[in-house]
């Protein structure tokens, strides 16, 4: 069993298909998106969801080459000094949440 949500092994795949779709993207952005994921992920799944509890939180994310294409797409609809709007659907922004030391893997 792992200590994190994120070793979930539906979502330990998620990632990394996420990272395969970011190669267009640049790195500040990607950077962005992933930690935005990452969090939402972690304040969405609890260590022992279930595979449906799992499952229905990344179907409502969407498909990471979606997510990357949109980002891509909204990068280049950004004017300069624009602010890029929110990379995550509206409801699915995780809450800020104060610093935390890493995890220990």
């Amino acid at each position: 069993m792992t200590s994190t949500s994120l070793g979930h092994p539906l979502v330990r795949a998620y990632l990394e298909e996420l990272e395969k779709s970011f190669t267009g993207l640049p790195p500040g952005q990607a950077r962005e998106l992933r930690e935005q994921i990452t969090a939402h992920l972690e304040d969405s799944l609890t260590v022992a969801a279930s595979e449906t509890e799992v499952g229905e939180v990344l179907r409502r994310l969407g498909r990471p080459a979606d997510l990357a294409a949109d980002a891509a797409e909204q990068a280049g609809s950004a004017g300069l000094g624009e602010p890029l709007v929110p990379l995550i659907r509206p409801g699915l922004v995780p809450r800020r949440r104060r610093w935390q030391a890493p995890r220990l893997q």
